[in-house]
């Protein structure tokens, strides 16, 4: 065949190729265009979990979502654009399982229009492009449970997106909160300091808290029970009725709890510790209070200011120590729990013991003492002369049935049946070790780091007969990225989450210290105020508090520079590697039509 045919069939060759891509194209835009897409994606990133579906599946009552959308113009910067796409798609989704339930209108609030007075109405914030240019991103959602609303959705919590639309849309469509009860040692509700995972649990719930010397109201069908220390006679009976009429607990226990060291609650030689013997005449169970699990699977590598060590007993728990069957668990795949202790199976057979999270059989139980006591050459030698136990360290159970009773642990025939969730761990909700707090357009937004706060919402949910949203929550925590980002961010998390962790439990050290110091001494004479010594130390004090705050503030930020570097290399990379496949498909296409032809 002479060189001319060849041209010709190759010049053909890249016109099919081109009708190709065009065609695809075509195809691609119209199937997004009517919301018809194939999520190839390993977690589903793009598709609803089906617990939301659930959700809008069941909902009772309409619910009004409003979509406020700055449109005019097409002001919206390429990112935000993009964003809002993937807006309309997931909640064309949810319109397509709510059905007539759902009223869903998208809105764009112009300036003296209705649009912007209606998203003034529902609280959405404006965004500055310039500083002549302002446009709105936001959604609000209404029923007969009331009015709520995300001021403007930003990109950087996509991974966020879907919990917090159907949380919401669960939220309005609810007359009322269920009630919870919370008993605490610690002090973890307090004004202007309430931790991250009870402002959370308050989106959703009522929770009220209770005199550990009285009965537990009658609405109440849940209790929280964190850090009981030095419990009391008259506090293993207000429980004990509790349960017997049917109620459930979450019970949170600690073998070291670095958290009530922090709020200087009184402690022994091996650290403060948190037991419950009328909890194990009740449930069975046996729980360690001296002693501390240690994992060499799980253990974290950190640095404590002597360099990267490993710490068997900050335990970093995968998939591997998490119940993959059990519904509060099945959707957690990272948590972390320090410090914590080991509970022991249930030895009463009428009653049903499921173990929810534990360690590996590289695993041992080690004197909280020697953990508390622990610089880096100790820690070096414990983890060379480790040896693990011949069974594994259950750190999260399950127990339900008729418990006994907590003051003698005799069978009660009149007892409900309840249920009991036991987690070993106290730390494993504190702020340094959930997440952290980042200021995003002014908005202070609590940002997961791992699935400890899931756990607890998890087991509510479970408690509550209401688990559907555990896969989208759990979900909202959880690294995406190809090409083992996740793994690539985590060990730039591990190089920073010690000193993160250490400085804000020392930036609410000193902020208690100072309180305290101030409190006893405007107590001893109203004058203190005009004192030189007084005013001296508290200024000394603050002096210390400003440091911390600015030290864990630019840690903070290295961090979220560092990660956000790796992963918007990896996002160019994924970027390019469709065009330079399809590139690659072509010229290998090509070539063989070329060879074919000279064959022939």
């Amino acid at each position: 065949m002479d060189s001319v045919m060849l041209t010709r069939l190759g010049a053909t060759g890249w016109f099919q190729l081109v009708v190709f891509l065009i065609i695809f194209l075509v195809v691609c835009y119209a199937l997004g265009k009517h919301n018809i897409y194939w999520d190839l994606t390993s977690d589903q990133r793009y598709s609803l979990t089906e617990g939301s579906k659930q959700v809008l599946r069941e909902l009772s009552r309409p619910v009004s979502i409003r979509f406020y959308l700055s449109e005019e113009g097409n002001q919206l910067p390429v990112v935000l654009r993009n964003y809002s796409e993937r807006v309309e798609n997931l909640l064309r989704s949810v319109k397509q399982y709510g059905g007539d339930n759902i009223q869903l209108v998208q809105i764009d609030p112009q300036p003296d229009t209705s649009g912007m007075e209606s998203a003034s109405i529902d609280g959405i914030e404006a965004r500055s492009i310039s500083v002549e240019s302002e446009f709105y991103m936001g959604l609000a959602f209404s029923s007969s449970g009331g009015r709520t609303s995300i001021p403007f959705l930003d990109p950087g919590r996509d991974q966020l997106l879907e919990y917090e639309i159907i949380n919401n849309i669960a939220n309005v469509s609810q007359t009322s909160k269920k009630a919870v009860g919370l008993i605490s040692s610690l002090p973890i509700m307090q004004p202007g300091r309430t931790w991250n995972v009870i402002q959370k649990i308050s989106e959703s719930y009522e929770l009220v808290p209770i005199n550990s010397k009285e009965a537990v109201p009658a609405h109440i069908d849940s209790v929280i029970v964190v850090f009981p220390y030095k419990v009391s006679s008259s506090f293993d009976n207000v429980i004990d009725s509790f349960t017997a009429r049917g109620g459930n607990l979450i019970v949170l226990l600690d073998s070291l709890s670095h958290s009530a060291d922090i709020f200087q609650i009184s402690k022994t030689s091996s650290g403060v510790t948190s037991a419950w013997p009328g909890l194990e005449q009740a449930t069975g169970i046996t729980f360690s209070n001296d002693n501390t699990v240690v994992d060499n699977v799980f253990g974290t590598e950190l640095d404590r200011g002597e360099g990267i060590e490993r710490l068997n007993y900050v335990l970093s728990i995968h998939s591997e120590g998490i119940n993959p069957e059990h519904e509060i668990t099945q959707a957690l795949n990272k948590l972390t729990l320090v410090s914590s202790g080991s509970i022991q199976t249930s030895n009463y057979p009428e009653l049903n013991f499921t173990p929810l999270v534990r360690s590996t059989e590289l695993s041992a139980l080690r004197p909280s003492e020697q953990i508390l006591s622990s610089g880096k050459y100790e820690n070096t030698v414990l983890n060379n002369q480790f040896q693990a136990d011949p069974h594994v360290h259950i750190m999260a159970a399950l127990v339900s049935g008729r418990l006994r009773s907590f003051t003698d642990g005799k069978l009660r025939s009149k007892a409900k049946t309840s249920t009991t969730i036991v987690i070993a761990d106290t730390d494993f909700i504190a702020d340094p070790y959930t997440g952290w707090i980042e200021n995003i357009q002014g908005k202070r937004v609590f940002i997961p780091a791992n699935h400890n706060v899931a756990l607890l919402l998890n087991s509510l949910s479970h408690l509550h007969g209401n688990a559907s949203l555990n896969q989208a929550r759990s979900k909202a925590s959880q690294s995406r990225p190809l090409f083992k980002l996740s793994e690539l961010q985590m060990h730039i998390q591990n190089r920073h989450e010690h000193k993160i962790m250490s400085l804000s439990l020392e930036l609410d050290s000193l902020i208690k210290s100072r309180d305290n110091y101030a409190f006893k001494n405007s107590e001893s004479s109203a004058n203190n105020i005009y004192d030189k010594t007084f005013r001296k130390t508290i200024e000394k004090k603050d002096m210390e508090i400003r440091r911390v705050s600015t030290e864990l503030r630019l840690e903070n930020k290295l961090l979220q520079e560092q990660i956000t570097s790796i992963t918007t290399r990896i996002k160019m990379l994924n970027i390019i590697t469709l065009p330079a496949l399809l590139a690659i498909a072509g010229m290998i296409f090509l070539s063989f039509r070329r060879h074919r032809c000279r064959t022939t």
